[in-house]
């Protein structure tokens, strides 16, 4: 299935190219794997190229770091796509992230808390409102695996996320306010769902964690490991409260 691309005028192309590209992502069947329209991150990519567009400038764009300062919760099926780009890094650009990741290490406990409270169904925009931690992979300012990124950092800033209750911009409050400020005309944006959901149906036995939990699971002797672990354990050697023990059970999909 493609899409020849359009002129984008008003609200209801907007939309109906939003639904068009709603159905190749519930079509489906990779993620990271093919680069093309059967990959969701292919779909999400050509989406959001297309919304920047026919938009005028985005607060989310290269060179913006600011998404990077929230770890991200990231499934077995994203981490699965992401390591390999890891992994072809250079030694140096390793050891750099190595280092980070290092120092980072003390938090492993609090992550673990806030990781059982997301699973037990706390929505992550709360438990995750007091935690500013650089990620790891972020080398000189940059994603150092930019192409292998998770569906969050992909799609932050330019789409909704419902949740509950009303849909609203999944970015920051300066991307927010950037939006109402500038865009003179009526914007659409797609709603985040039905691409996680299918993140989720891709693998519905997965494992989810945030980023650097991923990172501390695949580190050995101060190096990676040379293949992925889909399933670790991201509790294992660190006291547990008996509260949260009972909440894992199972590893539920993550709210934003």
């Amino acid at each position: 299935m493609s899409i020849e691309p359009i002129v984008i005028e008003t609200p209801e192309q907007q939309q109906k190219r939003i639904n068009a590209y709603h159905a190749m992502a519930v079509a489906s069947d990779n993620l990271g794997q093919t680069g093309d329209d059967r990959d969701l991150y292919w779909v999400t990519d050509a989406l959001i190229a297309e919304i920047q567009a026919t938009n005028p400038p985005f607060a989310c764009r290269p060179g913006c770091n600011q998404c990077c300062y929230t770890p991200p919760q990231v499934s077995s099926l994203e981490w699965q796509a992401l390591y390999p780009h890891l992994l072809r890094l250079a030694p140096e650009a390793q050891n750099r992230i190595i280092e980070m990741a290092e120092l980072q290490r003390p938090l492993q406990a609090v992550l673990a808390l806030k990781l059982a409270d997301a699973l037990a169904g706390a929505p992550l925009r709360q438990i995750m409102q007091t935690v500013s931690l650089q990620c790891p992979l972020l080398v000189d300012g940059q994603c150092s695996v930019y192409d292998g990124r998770p569906f969050s950092c992909r799609s932050y800033g330019f789409m909704l996320s419902k949740g509950e209750g009303e849909a609203r911009l999944y970015g920051s409050m300066v991307a927010r306010m950037h939006i109402a400020h500038t865009f003179t005309h009526k914007l659409k944006l797609p709603l985040i769902e039905p691409y996680t959901g299918r993140i989720t149906t891709l693998n519905p036995d997965e494992t989810r964690a945030f980023l650097p939990q991923w990172l501390w699971a695949h580190l050995e002797n101060g190096a990676f490991v040379a293949d992925v672990r889909p399933k670790p354990d991201f509790f294992a050697g660190l006291s547990i409260p008996p509260r949260v023990n009972a909440q894992m059970t199972g590893n539920k999909t993550l709210r934003p």
